[in-house]
């Protein structure tokens, strides 16, 4: 009977600790199957949306360009973005120059990373990590447990 208490209460502090875990999505006009094509001296400026549909709060991230730096740019003046809760369009605008001596055919992969300011996003993650961890080791306890009662 005590097992099966702290296997409830276990599985209910999981739940409970995880409540807070919210996201947000990177949607993008350009994709492995829909890739931007551009000659040597073109640009184009297009933009990513990021979006909130999930969770319960509002969520700020900081955007940075993690490699490509030398053909796209971030436009925006400052580079951090509020996303309100339920909101699908917040702009990233973004902008692509290929240099003048760029060979025909080559590809210049780059990325964007955006990532949260230590939000709820990853304190929540954070917490469901550790509850995980808690609820196996108990698991485990019960397991070992029995075993030894069987010997």
């Amino acid at each position: 009977m005590v097992n099966i208490k702290i296997l409830v209460w276990s599985i209910f502090l999981l739940v409970i600790l995880s409540y807070s875990v919210d996201s947000f999505g990177v949607s993008s006009p350009y994709w492995d199957e829909n890739p931007l094509y551009l000659n040597p001296g073109e640009s184009k400026e297009f933009e990513m949306v990021l979006q909130n549909m999930v969770g319960d709060q509002d969520i700020t991230v900081i955007a940075e360009l993690n490699s490509g730096s030398e053909i796209a740019s971030l436009m925006d003046e400052s580079t951090t973005y509020n996303i309100p809760i339920g909101n699908s369009n917040t702009p990233v605008k973004i902008k692509i120059n290929i240099p003048e001596d760029a060979k025909s055919g080559q590809e210049a992969p780059s990325g964007t990373a955006v990532g949260g300011a230590l939000s709820t996003q990853t304190l929540g993650f954070l917490v469901l990590v550790i509850a995980l961890i808690i609820l196996v080791l108990i698991i485990k306890y019960f397991h070992k447990k029995k075993e030894n009662k069987n010997v």
